[in-house]
């Protein structure tokens, strides 16, 4: 019987990009919609992109099983 290849999940792949040394980068929720209420600090932190925190580094990379197009994730997770 064939093996199972670990698939990249379609979202994930869309959602993050990877830095040149290999860290993960995601764009705050909540900056397209319903823009009126919020204050231009607020539009301006959710609208630049920052760096994946390690509590959700363990899960991105089980969406990522092979990187961010053909790239690697090499910051390493404690723990695993």
């Amino acid at each position: 019987m064939a093996k199972l290849k670990a698939k990249t999940k379609s979202s994930a792949k869309k959602r993050f990009r990877l830095t040149g040394s290999g860290k993960l980068i995601n764009q705050s929720a909540g900056a397209s919609h319903i823009r009126r209420k919020k204050s231009a600090n607020t539009l301006k932190f959710k609208m630049c992109a920052k760096t994946t925190n390690d509590a959700i580094l363990k899960m991105t990379k089980k969406l990522l099983p092979n990187g961010v197009k053909g790239r690697r994730i090499n910051k390493t997770v404690r723990g695993m």
